[in-house]
């Protein structure tokens, strides 16, 4: 339908639709249209077109003639709405994003239906594979193995990262990406939370470095530590992108062109959202949107939420799906929810190193809390035994 420019022939496609399987003519049509005959140009419209259609012979490329018009409506507009973003004095971030979008061609007339048994005997097919270790997992792991026992990302997945402040959410979300992109490739990361060297810091800090007090020499020892646990091209960051069309045209040049096998958002909240709407449907959209690229791109998107204070209202404070800031869409969208908790902050007996990791929903795994080690300034997240675990080993079991 969306490919008719006049208004009325959208209407007249849908009643020929419907009218398929009773067969098509003008007295079919119009009892279709029912009440809708007069936006469709009324009867006499309707009668009119027949002895104006060349005949069947060449329709094929009639309908290429209808389809090409759209796509050149398409991107007419996509290339004024970038005019108009340059006119009115637009972020660069957004202008790109803008001329990013022109390029994407449509695929309006793609066919990409499965029969639902061939995908589910696929499946099985090679979930033995991958048992008898003939075919590698479709699962990423995050090489923590308490965590990989209990939760499951494929690529297409919206994994949802939420935190109180000061829990640690982006030092976990870091020490994922630094395993997933030393495992299987590059992880890219868009920080709209930090610059160049507030990550260094963070990262450095990892590695026993303050620096106010640090000499030199202690940063020299870090940096070859460093060096040597971060493979180069494990994590790609882009800290300029800040508006959400420039960090979704940021992500998708990661994995089309450098090959990004999962993507990283930091965070949510402090995007530059589409002006003009309500904050908690602006946010909505933009989580929605970070779920449709993990289906597109077919890679798991990790995108980092922060919680509202409800928690800090409950004797409980551990953090729950509920408790997420500005749009309930969150939920809604995310194939796992992981919240960040560290329970020394609340309760005395409870270590200062111990931070848990509560999988408070998830839609093809189970939920749980697992408890990590993180000794600040020594290193990354890490099972209390640093153990690494191999899935593959489990299987044969």
């Amino acid at each position: 339908r969306a490919w008719f420019s006049d208004p009325r022939h959208g209407l007249i496609w849908d009643a020929i639709l419907d009218c398929s399987q009773t067969g098509i003519d003008v007295t079919t049509i119009s009892s279709r249209l029912n009440g809708t005959l007069e936006k469709a140009g009324g009867f006499s419209y309707l009668s009119g077109l027949p002895g104006a259609s060349p005949g069947t012979v060449n329709l094929p490329a009639h309908a290429g003639i209808v389809r090409d018009a759209f796509l050149a409506r398409t991107a007419q507009a996509k290339a004024q709405a970038l005019l108009d973003a340059i006119a009115s004095g637009a972020k660069l971030d957004t202008i790109r994003a803008l001329a990013a979008d022109v390029a994407v061609p449509e695929s309006a007339d793609a066919d990409h239906s499965q029969d639902l048994r061939e995908l589910s005997e696929q499946y099985a097919y090679d979930l033995m594979a991958e048992k008898t270790g003939e075919r590698a997992s479709s699962r990423i792991y995050t090489s923590i193995g308490k965590l990989d026992r209990m939760l499951k990302v494929r690529g297409g997945h919206l994994v949802i990262i939420a935190g109180a402040p000061k829990m640690g959410k982006t030092h976990f979300a870091l020490t994922v990406a630094i395993n997933v992109g030393r495992r299987y490739g590059t992880v890219h990361m868009v920080s709209a939370e930090m610059g160049p060297e507030d990550l260094g810091e963070r990262v450095l800090s990892s590695y026993g470095v303050d620096s106010d007090t640090s000499t030199v020499e202690t940063i020299g020892h870090a940096l070859h530590s460093m060096i040597s646990s971060i493979p180069a091209g494990a994590v790609s960051v882009d800290t300029r992108s800040t508006h959400l069309n420039a960090v979704l045209a940021s992500c998708r040049t990661a994995v089309r062109k450098r090959g990004a096998k999962a993507l990283l958002v930091d965070y949510l909240q402090l995007l530059d959202l589409p002006e003009g709407e309500n904050r908690t449907i602006a946010v909505g959209k933009a989580c929605s949107a970070f779920k449709r690229l993990a289906k597109t791109l077919g890679v798991p998107v990790f995108l980092l939420s922060q919680l509202s204070r409800a928690y800090d209202k409950r004797n409980d404070h551990r953090p729950q799906p509920t408790d997420l800031r500005d749009s309930g869409q969150i939920e809604q969208d995310a194939d796992a929810i992981l919240g960040v908790y560290c329970p020394s902050v609340y309760e005395d007996t409870v270590s200062k190193d111990q931070v848990d990791i509560i999988v408070m929903r998830q839609r093809n795994g189970g939920t749980g809390v697992v408890s990590l080690v993180w000794r600040k300034g020594q290193g990354w997240m890490c099972d209390e035994l640093d153990d690494e675990y191999d899935p593959r080993e489990r299987a044969r079991r």
